[in-house]
């Protein structure tokens, strides 16, 4: 994704990989750089809650709640990237998304989600920029989620940096959410100080996979590198599809050579890839490789 421009961006959106170094590495967290609770989301960020809970229950989904510790997490996130002026599913202290929160003390047996965004003013438009987006949307309606946490944080310059985490395991303290119910007033808690665990392999999705257009021929390997087929689309819906499968990566070839998107990374990174499809159209059976994170 491109770095922050200083003049006011057209809002971006990435959902939860893997993917590249930070370029800047603030202090980490103190306890007090963080939300104590559920009770400090300002009303955009219950706006945005809102809509979330809104969209699954009127696909008949259950709501989420409000969950501390995810919401401490996605606060410490949003300040990360706003602090960088970048999106990256990768912090600055070089941690993904399953080693950030659990360092907050969220179970490693449970599944968890990302979905970060910056430019979006309200919690409103951030969530449909999210419902508009293929992969964002997968991440909000997913059945195996049952909590959430929120944070937006404006960056020097003015612009909002907003992280929603979705998890499985619903921690002490979790409240009913705008949109699912009426939010109860939290115990406030002191998160713990977020430490640096020892990675492992996380689950972080699975990608669109099928045999019609959107989709990929085969599953992704749980890691290393894997041979795989589009099935036709646009190169934006490859690329959603593979963050939603944990890529850190994808290659194809091109003029009898390999040429390389790496997921989240910024334009002129992945300029070479996307200049191969000027229309933005991948076509039907083009072969993919898939890099995947590395077993632990």
């Amino acid at each position: 994704m491109p770095l922050l421009p200083q003049a006011t961006p057209h809002p971006r959106l990435v959902l939860a990989v893997l993917l590249a170094a930070a370029l800047l590495a603030p202090a980490a967290a103190r306890p007090d750089d963080v939300h104590a609770g559920v009770g400090d989301l300002d009303a955009e960020e219950l706006a945005a809650v809102r809509a979330l809970n809104v969209a699954r229950t009127d696909r008949g989904l259950d709501p989420l709640t409000l969950s501390p510790i995810l919401t401490a997490a996605a606060e410490w996130m949003s300040d990360d990237l706003a602090r960088r002026g970048l999106l990256d599913h990768v912090d600055s202290t070089g941690r993904g998304l399953g080693p950030r929160v659990h360092s907050f003390g969220y179970p490693r047996n449970s599944y968890i989600r990302e979905n970060i965004a910056y430019g979006y003013p309200t919690g409103d438009a951030v969530m449909a920029g999210w419902m508009n987006s293929p992969g964002h949307r997968t991440n909000n309606l997913a059945t195996d989620v049952a909590a959430a946490g929120i944070s937006r944080v404006q960056s020097s310059n003015g612009v909002w940096f907003w992280t929603l985490v979705l998890g499985s395991y619903e921690d002490a303290g979790a409240v009913d959410a705008p949109g699912g119910g009426d939010v109860a007033t939290p115990t406030p808690t002191t998160p713990t100080t977020p430490t640096t665990p020892t990675p492992m392999p996380m689950p972080t999705g699975t990608p669109p996979v099928g045999s019609g257009p959107g989709t990929f021929a085969s599953g992704f390997p749980p890691f290393g590198v894997g041979l795989n087929v589009w099935n036709g689309g646009t190169v934006s819906e490859m690329v959603a599809g593979a963050g939603q499968g944990g890529a850190r990566s994808v290659f194809i070839s091109v003029g009898g050579g390999l040429v390389g998107y790496v997921v989240g990374a910024p334009a002129f990174v992945n300029r070479a890839f996307t200049a191969a499809y000027p229309d933005g159209v991948m076509p039907p059976a083009t072969g993919v490789i898939v890099v995947m994170p590395v077993a632990r």
